[in-house]
This record gives C-alpha cells, sequence and structure tokens, in this order.
C-alpha cells in the first residue's frame, strides 16, 4: 500500500506542475477529499451489513483515502476551472477508475466478502478498473502533443 501512497502523492505534484492549480481546484479538491473521507468513515462504521474491519492498518486506509480523494478533486476542479476541457475529462475518469478500483479492496480485503465467493468478481471488477485507471495516464500524454 506504501507504494500506492507515494504514486497518488506524485500524481499530486505532477498535476500541479503541469497545469498549474489554482485555489479553486484545491477548494474543489478539499471538499472531495472530506466528503471521501466521510463517506468511507460511513461505510466503516453505520454499515453494519458490511462488516467492515480494518484492523490495524486503519489509519493508513484513511491517510491512503484522504491522498487518493485529493487526486479525484484536483482533476474534477480542473474539469470544472477549464469548463470541461477534453484533457480534464480523461483525467477525471482515469482517477476516478482508480478511486472505484481501491474501494473495491476494502470490501475485498477488510469484510467478510473475502472470505466468500463474492471475493473472486470483486477481484476481476478491482483489476478491470485499475489496468483501465493505468491505459488511462498512460494515453493522456497524448493531450499534450
Amino acid at each position: 500500500m506504501g507504494f500506492f501512497f507515494i504514486g497518488h502523492l506524485f500524481y499530486i505534484i505532477t498535476l500541479q506542475v503541469l497545469f498549474k492549480l489554482s485555489i479553486k481546484v484545491w477548494i474543489v479538491a478539499l471538499c472531495v477529499m472530506l466528503l471521501s473521507f466521510f463517506v468511507l468513515w460511513f461505510v466503516e462504521t453505520r454499515l453494519r451489513f458490511f462488516k467492515i474491519d480494518f484492523g490495524n492498518v486503519g489509519d493508513f486506509v484513511y491517510i491512503y483515502n484522504i491522498v487518493l480523494s485529493v487526486v479525484v478533486g484536483l482533476a474534477l476542479g480542473l474539469v470544472i476551472t477549464m469548463k470541461a476541457a477534453p484533457v480534464a475529462l480523461h483525467l477525471l475518469g482515469t482517477v476516478v477508475l482508480f478511486y472505484i478500483s481501491d474501494f473495491i479492496l476494502i470490501f475485498k480485503y477488510f469484510s467478510p466478502a473475502k472470505d466468500k465467493k463474492i471475493a473472486k468478481p470483486l477481484g476481476f471488477v478491482n483489476h478491470l478498473t485499475y489496468y483501465a485507471a493505468q491505459l488511462g495516464f498512460a494515453l493522456l500524454p497524448l493531450f499534450f502533443i
């Protein structure tokens, strides 16, 4: 998980360098981060039928979620401030796929689903969204040619 965390920090730095993000974009990112934090907290503590248990890594899961949701928020902020420019829409789609991929891992590894038949389909959807997001990032430089 640590390397993915570092990777997302590099995404944030890269977005700042490439797009010279304005304060408006960072405000959107903050709002998305707070919403994402609340959703994760709600799923863990209030939706008892999921039986989510982060065990010893709970703090790290929340920190990782914060960093990933900032990336999503920055992409959404770019869509808003760039008036839905194709590069911003492509970036948003890509990071949303990453977010979905990582959110699926919560159910795959921290719920009783890890012991049931649903773990295999969750793994498939996780890989599908993860590799689609990787392809999205690989195609991103084409917008700058």
